[in-house]
């Protein structure tokens, strides 16, 4: 069997658009304070919004679970007209200053 193995790569403002837009479609809550920056995990994808002050002093952060992350880069792909393969294995990773995405796809040898 054949495997097919891709990999797309996000920057950083990318994925801060893709989890605004999947925060806005999921109904979260996010604070009305603009984003100071974007922080990455160091292990898996999770990633963390960290806010300016409130006006009354308060820092606020929202992070963002592996599963939620990789749910909004499908979606930010999807948005974009981006290829996805359905049946592919999907896997999300921080790397460096952003994500990446990684899909694995075997071919069955058999034709129909």
């Amino acid at each position: 069997m054949a495997t097919e193995t891709r990999k797309i790569a996000f920057t950083v403002d990318e994925v801060r658009a893709a989890l605004i837009h999947y925060a806005i479609r999921t109904e979260m809550r996010m604070p009305k304070e603009g984003i100071d920056r974007v922080r990455f995990a160091k292990e898996g994808a999770g990633v963390t919004f960290v806010y300016s002050r409130s006006a009354e002093g308060e820092k606020r952060e929202v992070t963002f679970s592996d599963q939620q992350v990789g749910a909004a880069m499908i979606l930010y792909c999807h948005t974009r007209g981006f290829p996805l393969p359905r049946d592919a294995d999907k896997m999300v990773k921080n790397e460096g200053d952003g994500i990446s995405m990684m899909m694995r796809l075997v071919h069955s040898d058999e034709r129909g």
